[in-house]
């Protein structure tokens, strides 16, 4: 007999050896019964799964039914399993089993806030390797600019410019000190002036205070008339020069309270960059999460962070590393905070430099990879040349994937 036809003769009293007071509370019998029914139906539907493979482009992609090597082999974990999962607390880990030779990983719930691969997949639906690049490009915000930076491992290993995480050591940050320190030697002068100015504002007040007396010590004689008519030009010019003065010292007041908080907030920002070691990744979905600095280069332009606890989204290194000037290429990245830009052009040089590509490379850009048509990285932008000579709109560079590797060697994994 199955349990709802058990149930249903508690309910209706067809059992004879049922006491009269069980028949009383019949009702809530039957009540107790259709929850258990409905908790048994919605456990077997909780134990669906999504399953998960690799293609050959190392895409990941997902579906709820098994692939055809998977046929023969049950569509859900046996009970025990589960209960043994579900009796233990998860936490975030950054211990990612390694793929099988099938292409096939262990089960995966898309639901898991922490794999962030899936999530990504699920929600973007990209339609080209360029638009499924972008997910695994991120908007770094450090404390005094904001660049790009790449997902290069499953696990949050993630690549970016050194100028990104230390921008003091850029040309941006002199020129910023530059700038300030310009505007600190004008105000130096102004203040001069001002001082000069108002001197000569008070010479200039006494004089016609002592004018005025000798007019009104003068009587009625002939001359009152013109002196009073030559005072009165001199008072007015006194009254312009004095505004003059005042909307001058006012712009001064107002100059140098900005300068203030510049140079209090650039020492700040350039003592605090010079230091941190955290940092604000912003994802293609807005999420942000914070990355730790994991290594600096010393020759170039580069560094490597790590978020923690997450499985990534991640771009593939250059299968075929033979680059051809013509070829298309894409810059992914933040141009001037726009975040989740592409961009697109040619290589038109391969030198010791780098990759050079008129592909457009904004501020913003720097850290972001230059993927091929394939979505595979090439190179890591970092710098914008301008040809003054000429109105373009100039060549961006990027490190090339033979620089990374030699810098950080194995800390990359299988980058």
């Amino acid at each position: 007999m199955s349990l709802m036809d058990r149930s249903a003769t508690v309910c209706t009293g067809a059992v004879p050896v049922l006491s009269r007071r069980l028949l009383r509370f019949g009702p809530l019998v039957l009540l107790l019964s259709t929850l258990t029914i409905s908790a048994l139906l919605a456990g077997q539907s909780a134990h669906a799964q999504i399953y998960k493979y690799q293609d050959a482009n190392g895409q990941w992609h997902f579906s709820d039914k098994p692939f055809k090597h998977q046929q023969q082999q049950p569509t859900n974990p046996a009970p025990a399993d589960i209960a043994d999962d579900a009796d233990q607390p998860t936490e975030p880990s950054t211990d990612i089993s390694p793929t099988s030779d099938t292409g096939i990983d262990s089960v995966t719930s898309i639901d898991d806030k922490t794999n962030l691969a899936a999530r990504f997949e699920q929600r973007f639906h990209a339609q080209t390797e360029i638009e499924r690049a972008t997910q695994a490009v991120v908007s770094i915000d450090s404390a005094m600019s904001i660049g790009s930076g790449f997902f290069v491992s499953d696990d949050g290993l993630l690549l970016t410019n050194k100028h990104v995480v230390r921008p003091t050591e850029t040309s941006h940050w002199q020129e910023r000190k530059e700038r300030i320190a310009e505007e600190a030697d004008q105000l130096n002068s102004l203040n001069g002036w001002l001082s000069n100015e108002k001197h000569r504002l008070s010479q200039m007040r006494q004089e016609l205070n002592e004018y005025e007396e000798r007019i009104r010590k003068a009587g009625r004689n002939s001359m009152k008339g013109a002196a009073n008519s030559d005072y009165q030009i001199l008072s007015e010019r006194y009254q312009l020069w004095k505004q003059e003065y005042d909307d001058t010292y006012a712009n001064y007041q107002t100059r140098s309270k900005t300068l203030r908080k510049a140079q209090s907030e650039f020492n700040f920002q350039s003592s605090s960059s010079r230091v941190k070691q955290h940092f604000t990744v912003i994802l293609k979905d807005n999420s942000k999460l914070k990355a730790r600095l994991l290594a600096l280069s010393t020759e170039h332009d580069l560094a490597l962070l790590k978020v923690d606890g997450y499985r990534t989204p991640k771009l593939q290194a250059l299968a075929q590393p033979k680059l051809f000037q013509g070829q298309p290429v894409y810059a992914i990245g933040s141009p001037l905070g726009m975040r989740d830009h592409v961009t697109s052009g040619i290589i038109t040089r391969i030198g010791k430099q780098g990759v050079v590509t008129d592909t457009q490379i904004l501020p913003g850009n720097s850290g972001g990879p230059l993927v091929n048509e394939q979505g595979e990285v090439i190179g890591i932008n970092t710098l914008k040349v301008l040809n003054r000579s000429i109105s373009t709109e100039g060549f961006g560079i990027a490190i090339p994937l033979a620089t990374i590797r030699a810098e950080f060697g194995t800390k990359l994994g299988s980058f």
